[in-house]
């Protein structure tokens, strides 16, 4: 898989947000084991939240999360 190799290139002109459905310590153990959290400033589960996606307050959270309010 590239995933790795395209969060390194996004990550570098981009703040990368995981947002996932589910229990948390299933979420953040599958985000470990990827190997990827480092190239995200945050990381969105629904069970932290309060919200599932595609719930747009879920998105508010990770936008507010990161200090952007832009959508683009």
């Amino acid at each position: 898989s590239y995933a790795s190799e395209v969060c390194e290139v996004l990550s570098q002109d981009y703040k990368l947000v995981a947002v996932t459905n589910g229990i948390k310590a299933v979420q953040e153990n599958r985000m470990k084991r990827s190997g990827l959290v480092k190239y995200f400033e945050a990381i969105i589960i629904s069970e932290d939240v309060g919200y599932s996606k595609p719930h747009p307050m879920i998105f508010e959270m990770a936008m507010q999360k990161i200090g952007t309010r832009d959508k683009n």
